[in-house]
């Protein structure tokens, strides 16, 4: 009785202030009006107690508490509280009484829609993905409703409940049934295109890894069953179709199968892109997301959903934007595969972002950006699967010209095999008339032989002897290089004198024999540093020698002489050396190339830094940027010398935390098997890459470079290169 009584108190106080109601605004449907957005004649008034019935709603109503919401579609965001929403109809429609009521947002838990039948009484219909499927009146994938409207004279007062856990976003619209229905079979031929394409190039390449057996195929279908399933999730379609009954896996599928998306993309990313040798750091990175994504999976099961959602759709862009640049840092490290890789990701990017602008309003809302993200997707596929079949396409050419040399020379080997065996038949012929005229002369020869056999006998005695001298020669000579390479790097300045004067410092010090031609050289005199790296003419004892020389020459020139311009020491020692050797007499063309730097302290931060190289350059790297400062082009030593341009210093002001890297062309010079040689410009690549890293971690890494570079093939010349950090 008392729930009668205020039922009726609440008619009556809705037909006294009517004035109100009527200065709502009434969504008004009409026999044109096939499809209506009603999104912005929504009111909405939030339950904070988290259990009002639908008189305390209408108390609310009649209080005034509903209000209006500032933009074109209500978007609450993660809310835990109820929101009821508050709609009035008016149709004016003569052909069209029965309507259907569209919520376009599959995620919401439970929506609870109360309406009055003819006869005044309220009805209510609750659905939602927290609800049975079956339980739909109308089988869609999003919340829908339908509407009998048959009193044209009347206002129409529709009440919403909706409580969930996702984000709270409540675009609406009304259909007459057909336009509900054509717009269903646009949606599913939409949609059919997307979970096509996807289907098909996930058979397409669980079909290649069944037959090729490459875990590239493997990762790559993890993160298109991931995704679409993900997608499936998002729009629907798993719940209308996959888990219709499953209500606990479609509150925790989305962020699992997300994840697992981004698990298959990083680990295809790291096998694909072959990271360990073209981008080691950004292989670090990518494990390093793909144990967040890991753990976002079981955290799923047990968070709520409004928790977990944020950081694993987080987790897409950052993940996409990081599977980018590892795509570009490998490209740009050699590895020419990546074009298609980097293509795909981007476009994917790409819809992820107009599908963002659509929602935040930056463009307009049409179907092609709606849906951005899945066309994005589309693409992304296809690039990929361009990308996969351009490594098989490569493998197939490889096979292919390999039957093709095998055919070409299994038919060479034909052909030798027929001329040698004319050949062989003649010379048996030959042979045999040979060995019958032969046999009568073998009794003669036996003795011959016999005599032959005392004289070899005696030269093997003489032979071991020899090879007994030899061998005591040889380990003699060993020993000396051994100890002359101990006097050589006795000769070197130690790493301890050098970090005495910089903040850091590594040397690359690698002889192609034992002992070396090239030399690096340290001093101080007077607060000026002085750092050298010297290429002498030659290799092993030789270069030594030569590197001796040069050694003694810079000592004396600056730590006796007192001579500390750059470019005069190297004129200094281009005379010196043309003076020892007397290269005019003999007509000697022996030198040295030199990579001569001067540093001077201005203050703790401030460096000046003056450089001359006689056919050496020297790198600084200031700020990431990588500048050369050129030598002259002209040696040390040699009559030629003696008629090129005066050397010349190069000024430059340093600052803290600077590199100077200064070498001879070893290096640069190293070859792989194909011949090909490492290059200035890879050298420089790697330096602006590292500078950032302790010394010794460069000198690492840059080693490891050369190794890979070269891949075992024998060293053509001496290496060395020096780094300092001010």
């Amino acid at each position: 009785m008392m729930q009668r009584t205020l039922l009726f108190s609440l008619l009556f106080f809705t037909f006294c202030f009517g004035s109100h109601a009527r200065q709502e605004t009434v969504a008004t449907l009409r026999d044109d009006s096939r499809t209506m957005d009603v999104s912005s004649y929504f009111s909405y008034w939030i339950d904070e107690s988290g259990h009002a019935s639908l008189e305390d709603v209408m108390q609310a109503n009649q209080k005034g508490q509903f209000q209006k919401h500032t933009k074109k579609v209500i978007n609450l965001g993660f809310l835990n509280k109820p929101v009821w929403l508050k709609l009035q109809l008016s149709n004016q429609a003569q052909r069209t009484k029965e309507w259907l009521l569209e919520l376009n947002y599959p995620l919401l838990d439970s929506v609870t829609l109360y309406r009055q039948d003819e006869a005044g009484r309220w009805l209510s219909e609750t659905i939602g993905d927290q609800v049975p499927f079956a339980r739909r009146e109308i089988h869609f994938r999003n919340p829908t409703f339908p509407l009998y409207l048959y009193d044209n004279s009347r206002v129409y007062t529709i009440y919403i409940r909706v409580k969930t856990s996702s984000s709270v976003q409540l675009p609406a619209k009304i259909y007459t049934s057909n336009a509900f229905q054509e717009y269903t079979i646009k949606s599913d031929l939409a949609f059919g295109f997307f979970y096509g394409c996807m289907l098909v190039m996930l058979f397409y390449n669980l079909l290649l890894f069944a037959a090729l057996r490459n875990l590239n195929y493997a990762y790559y279908c993890v993160y298109v069953i991931g995704y679409t399933l993900a997608q499936a999730g998002l729009q629907g379609h798993g719940f209308q179709y996959l888990w219709p009954n499953s209500l606990f896996w479609t509150n925790v599928s989305i962020p699992v199968l997300i994840s697992l998306g981004l698990i298959g993309a990083v680990l295809f990313a790291n096998r694909f892109l072959y990271t360990k040798r073209y981008a080691p750091r950004m292989r670090i990175v990518l494990w390093v997301l793909f144990g967040i994504n890991v753990l976002d999976i079981p955290l799923s099961f047990f968070l709520p959903y409004q928790t977990m959602i944020k950081p694993v759709v987080l987790s897409i862009i950052v993940d996409s934007v990081i599977i980018i640049a590892a795509g570009i840092a490998v490209y740009r490290a050699g590895n020419k595969a990546a074009q298609y890789f980097i293509i795909a990701w981007l476009a994917f990017l790409l819809g992820l972002i107009a599908t963002a602008s659509e929602a935040f309003g930056l463009l307009p809302r049409t179907f092609i950006f709606h849906y951005g993200h899945l066309f994005g997707a589309v693409i992304e596929v296809v690039f990929l699967s361009l990308a996969l079949a351009d490594r098989i396409n490569v493998i197939r050419k490889q096979r292919e010209e390999a039957q093709a040399r095998a055919l070409a020379m299994a038919q060479e080997n034909e052909r030798i095999i027929r001329e040698q065996n004319i050949i062989l038949e003649q010379k048996v012929r030959e042979r045999t008339a040979e060995l019958q005229q032969k046999q009568e002369e073998i009794l003669t020869q036996n003795e011959e032989l016999q005599q032959q056999r005392e004289e070899i006998l005696a030269q093997r005695d003489f032979i071991e002897r020899q090879n007994q001298e030899l061998q005591a020669i040889n380990e003699h000579l060993n020993k000396s290089i051994q100890y002359g390479d101990r006097i050589q790097r006795a000769m070197l300045p130690s790493k301890e004198e050098i970090l005495q004067y910089v903040r850091d410092f590594f040397v690359i010090y690698l002889p192609r024999d034992v002992v070396s031609g090239d030399f690096y050289w340290f001093n101080e005199q007077e607060g000026h540093l002085f750092f050298a790296a010297v290429d002498c003419t030659g290799h092993g004892v030789p270069g030594a020698f030569m590197s001796m020389i040069g050694n003694t020459l810079l000592d004396e020139i600056i730590n006796e002489k007192h001579l500390y311009n750059p470019a005069f020491i190297l004129e200094a020692l281009n005379d010196a050396v043309f003076k020892a050797l007397r290269q005019d007499e003999t007509g000697n063309a022996d030198g040295m190339d030199v990579a001569l730097c001067r540093i001077d302290k201005i203050d703790e931060e401030t460096f000046e830094l003056t450089f001359a190289g006689a056919r050496r350059p020297a790198y600084v790297v200031k700020d990431g940027t990588l500048v050369e400062l050129k030598g002259n082009r002209r040696g040390i030593g040699g009559t030629m010398s003696q008629k090129l341009e005066q050397f010349e210093n190069h000024q430059l002001i340093l600052h803290a935390n600077d590199c100077i890297y200064i070498g001879s062309d070893g290096f640069t010079d190293a070859a792989n098997p194909e011949r090909e040689k490492f290059g200035t410009k890879r050298l420089k690549t790697l330096l602006q890459l590292y500078y950032k890293e302790s010394m010794e971690r460069q000198r690492q890494y840059l080693i490891e470079e050369l190794e890979n570079f070269t891949k075992g093939t024998p060293m053509r010349d001496d290496v060395l290169l020096m780094g300092i950090r001010l």
